[in-house]
């Protein structure tokens, strides 16, 4: 199944009384077996526990500096695409054909998975006592909205590569939302001092951030990554650490170059009629709307670094 930017349009309408197919066959073995997910499935990128441990022992912070935030904002939830590709042979010559996303079809996509999401995501940090605000939510004066939207970012050559070497698609966030993967804040004392500052700005004590790679025109997925960034309780003091030097990141990936991807067909598909050019009554399956296991999963990947996130600030083992 291809498809088109027509359909990448247009999948969001409710087609009633009819059969829908393809469901992700990797995604529900996930699902199916939760303590292998938690366990082996999602890859924990924690903060170093020496930083925390640190800070404590040269009486910059104390243990009971390290809390739960209150306020932790969605600084990015963006679906970056990859192309996909097809080719085939004939008179001695391969014919490729490299197709992908429109950024308006991307973020369409990042829109609808997103509305189906954000509950979920809400419930996980309440129920540890955090709220989660989205940018509508945060952004409550005119100058943090100027910042926001006007916050200059990098370009990572690192994604540039990546691009080139996978095929390079259109990344697409969430409408209100901008694009910030942690990469385009660029690297280094100065950048990070940055960051610090612009972060320091939205008055936030975390920041949450949402990547899913797919390839919409494969319909495949490649990775959740969920990310979020903690204010250094001893920010102020004579630490050599940053204002958000400390993080915890909880990844699920797969094999981005499969010929069959570990999570493919995430769009639900329908079977319909269409005239062909000889004017003939052709069926072809389109898509209609993503698997609503996708969902659960996404909910999952951010409920288990909200664990991590947890267990990192309270020192808990």
């Amino acid at each position: 199944m291809k498809l088109s930017t027509t359909i990448l349009l247009t999948f969001l309408i409710s087609i009633s009384g009819n059969t829908l197919y393809a469901q992700s066959v990797g995604i529900q073995k996930l699902l199916d077996n939760p303590e292998k997910m938690y366990s082996k499935a999602f890859v924990y990128s924690m903060a170093s526990t020496s930083i925390r441990k640190w800070q404590i022992k040269k009486g910059f912070a104390t243990k009971a500096d390290y809390v739960l935030p209150k306020k932790v904002g969605i600084l990015t939830f963006i679906v970056q695409d990859r192309s996909s590709s097809s080719s085939y042979s004939a008179g001695g010559w391969t014919h490729k054909t490299t197709a992908k996303a429109t950024k308006d079809g991307t973020s369409m996509v990042a829109n609808e998975i997103y509305f189906n999401v954000i509950n979920g995501l809400k419930e996980s940090f309440s129920y540890k006592g955090m709220n989660l605000l989205e940018p509508s939510e945060y952004l409550d004066t005119n100058a943090k909205q100027d910042l926001y939207n006007n916050f200059e970012l990098k370009d990572p050559k690192i994604l540039k590569m990546f691009s080139g070497v996978t095929g390079s698609g259109n990344s697409g966030p969430v409408i209100g939302y901008r694009a910030m993967p942690m990469l385009s804040f660029g690297s280094g004392v100065k950048a990070m001092k940055v960051r610090d500052d612009f972060f320091n700005q939205l008055e936030l004590d975390a920041l949450l951030i949402v990547e899913i790679t797919m390839s919409i025109t494969g319909n495949a997925l490649y990775s959740i990554n969920s990310s979020i960034v903690y204010k250094n309780p001893a920010s102020g003091t004579k630490t050599v650490y940053g204002d958000f030097s400390e993080g915890v990141s909880v990844k699920i990936s797969s094999n981005l170059y499969a010929k069959k991807p570990e999570y493919s067909d995430i769009f639900m598909t329908e079977e319909v009629e269409y005239l062909n050019k000889k004017g003939k009554t052709k069926t072809r399956n389109e898509a209609v709307g993503l698997d609503p296991n996708l969902y659960k999963l996404i909910n999952a990947v951010v409920g288990a670094n909200v664990g991590a996130f947890e267990k990192f600030v309270l020192g808990k083992k």
